[in-house]
C-alpha cells in the first residue's frame, strides 16, 4: 500500500554484506506487531496535527538550545516561527497524484542540491519522528517520555563528560518509552528511491551508544541501561511517500564499568531544556503574548494556516521559565566542572583526599564572580557560592563529586524565583518534579478526556498528540477539510 511505515526486524545481523544483501536480512515482525502502518495524512487536518506534534518534538532538531545566555524573547520567536515555515516548506514539497496518493512535488528533482539536501534532512527527521511514535504504539512500550537530539545530549547542563559525543558518526536521537526501554534512532531522508548503503550506514550510527548511563541528582546513585532497540529509519519515494523503520537484534551485551571516557547524562538538565523549547514555541504560537489564551491551567494557542489545531501546554511551562533559565545556566556552569572531578578521581585517587577542599573553595570563588556579572541570576549564584564554601570547610575532605550534585540539586538556589503556591520550587529539585508531575498531570488528563466525553455529552471526535516535551496538539477527528485541492 502507498504512504506506509513498513517495520523489519532481523534475528541476526551480518554487518559483513553488501548494502542490499544487508538490508534484505530484516523481515516483517512476528504478530501482534504489525509491519505496515498508515503514514499521517498531510491531506486531513488531523494529519496535519500528527506532523506538527512530530516538528515540535525536535523533529528538526530544533531543540538544539543554544549555549548561555538563553535567547531573549524576540529570537525565541523568530527562531521558532522559522521552525513553523520549514514544516510548511517541508510539507509543501508533497502533493496527491490521480490516485490520492501523497508523492514528490514533479519541480522537487530540479531544486538545487543544497536546498534538496536541506529538505531531505528535514523530512528524514520529521518522518523518524513519526515512524518512532508508531513503533512504541504497536509494541505496546507506552507514550515516548524522551526524545533528545544528539546535540541536546552534548549540552554543557547535560553531560559530565561531552568529549565521548564529539566524534563524528552519532546518531540522530535518543529515546526514552513510556515502560523505560531506551533506543537510538538515525534518521534518513531522500527524495529519491530507498538507498540500501546510507541505511546500512545509518545502523552502524545507530548501535554507537551501546550503553547510557546517568546520575541520579537526588541520592548521587549512577544508573545505567542498555538500549533496547538501535533503529534506522529512512523517507523515501516509490514514487509515493514511504518510510522504512530498520530494527536488529536487541542489545544483548551486559552492562560494563564507567570509564572516563564514556559520556554520564543529568536526564533532568535534558527535561529542562526540553521545557524551555516548549516554553518558546507556546510564546511563539501566542505572538509573544502568553496571557492570551489560558484556560485555568493550560495555554492554547492556534497553528498558523490551520487555526482548528490547537497548541496547548500547561501555563508552568510559561510561569517557570525564567527559573528553568537560571536552572540550566546553573547547571551549564556546574556539570562539566564535576565531570571534571569525576576523571580526576578515576585517574589518581590516592590524591583525592587532598584535593577535595581546595576544589570546592575555588569553585565558590569562582561562583561569587558569577554573581556580580550574571545579573539575571545573581541570588542563585550567591546562594550557590555560600553553599559550596561551606562544602569546602575542613572536614569535607571525603566528599564525592556526586556528593556536591546533590547538595546543589537540592540547595534554595531559586528562592526568589519561587512564589507558592503558584510556582511552588525554590531548589532545583522542587522545580523539576513540581514541572514534571504538572506536564504529566496535563499529558495524562487530556488522554482521558479523549476516551471518556463528559457526562451527558456526546462524544467529539479529536485527534490528540502529545510530545514528549510536555505539549498537546488537538484537532477534530478525521472528517476534518483537506488541506488543499489534489493536484494531478
Amino acid at each position: 500500500m502507498p504512504n506506509d511505515i513498513e517495520f523489519k526486524v532481523s534475528a541476526a545481523v551480518n554487518y559483513g554484506l553488501a548494502p542490499l544483501p544487508f538490508i534484505a536480512q530484516f523481515a516483517a515482525p512476528a504478530a501482534p506487531v504489525p509491519g505496515i502502518v498508515n503514514l499521517p495524512d498531510p491531506g486531513q487536518v488531523a494529519g496535519v496535527a500528527a506532523l506538527i506534534a512530530a516538528a515540535l518534538d525536535g523533529g528538526y532538531g530544533s531543540n538544539l538550545i543554544p549555549p548561555m545566555p538563553i535567547l531573549g524573547l524576540a529570537d525565541q520567536l523568530a527562531l521558532q516561527q522559522f521552525l513553523q515555515r520549514r514544516l510548511d516548506l517541508t510539507l509543501s514539497l508533497l502533493h496527491q497524484d490521480a490516485n490520492g496518493d501523497w508523492v514528490a512535488q514533479p519541480f522537487a528533482s530540479i531544486l538545487d542540491a543544497t536546498a534538496l539536501s536541506d529538505e531531505s534532512y528535514a523530512l528524514g527527521m520529521l518522518y523518524a519522528r513519526v515512524a518512532t511514535e508508531e513503533w512504541a504504539t504497536a509494541s505496546g512500550w507506552g507514550a515516548l517520555q524522551h526524545f533528545w537530539h544528539f546535540n541536546v545530549l552534548k549540552h554543557s547542563a547535560m553531560n559530565f563528560n561531552a568529549l565521548g559525543l564529539l566524534q563524528v558518526m552519532n546518531p540522530d536521537f535518543l529515546v526514552r518509552h513510556g515502560n523505560g526501554n531506551w533506543a537510538c534512532v538515525e534518521a534518513k531522508g531522500t527524495w529519491g528511491g530507498l538507498k540500501h548503503a546510507e541505511l546500512k550506514g545509518g545502523m552502524l550510527q545507530a548501535e554507537k551508544l551501546q550503553q547510557i548511563s546517568w546520575v541520579n541528582p537526588v541520592n548521587g546513585a549512577l544508573v545505567q541501561a542498555i538500549p533496547v532497540d538501535a533503529v534506522c529509519t529512512m523517507a523515501y519515494f516509490t514514487p509515493t511517500l514511504e518510510v522504512l523503520h530498520l530494527d536488529p537484534p536487541g542489545n544483548a551485551k551486559a552492562l560494563a564499568a564507567s570509564d572516563g571516557a564514556a559520556p554520564i547524562f543529568l536526564l533532568e538538565a535534558g527535561q529542562f531544556l526540553g521545557w524551555i523549547e516548549a516554553g518558546h514555541q507556546l510564546r511563539a504560537l501566542l505572538g509573544g503574548d502568553a496571557d492570551a489564551s489560558w484556560d485555568e491551567e493550560l495555554v492554547w494557542a492556534s497553528w498558523p494556516d490551520h487555526p482548528e489545531i490547537q497548541i496547548g501546554g500547561p501555563q508552568a511551562l510559561l510561569s517557570a521559565s525564567h527559573a528553568l533559565a537560571v536552572g540550566v545556566e546553573v547547571l551549564s556552569w556546574l556539570v562539566p566542572r564535576l565531570g571534571r572531578w569525576r576523571r580526576s578521581a578515576l585517574r589518581q585517587p590516592e590524591r583525592e583526599a587532598q584535593r577535595v577542599i581546595p576544589r570546592l573553595r575555588r569553585l565558590a570563588t569562582e561562583a561569587r564572580r558569577l554573581a556580580s556579572s550574571e545579573k539575571r541570576a545573581q541570588g542563585a549564584w550567591l546562594r550557590l557560592s555560600r553553599l559550596l564554601q561551606k562544602l569546602g570547610q575542613d572536614g569535607h575532605a571525603d566528599l564525592k563529586w556526586t556528593d556536591v550534585l546533590v547538595e546543589v540539586w537540592a540547595a534554595d538556589l531559586l528562592i526568589e524565583l519561587a512564589a507558592p503556591p503558584n510556582r511552588p520550587f525554590s531548589s532545583l529539585r522542587r522545580l523539576h518534579d513540581w514541572l514534571n508531575g504538572t506536564v504529566s498531570a496535563s499529558r495524562e488528563r487530556w488522554q482521558l478526556d479523549a476516551n471518556l466525553p463528559a457526562s451527558g455529552m456526546p462524544p467529539t471526535p479529536r485527534s490528540i498528540h502529545s510530545t514528549s516535551h510536555g505539549l498537546l496538539v488537538v484537532a477534530p477527528g478525521d472528517n476534518a477539510a483537506p488541506r488543499g485541492p489534489a493536484i494531478p
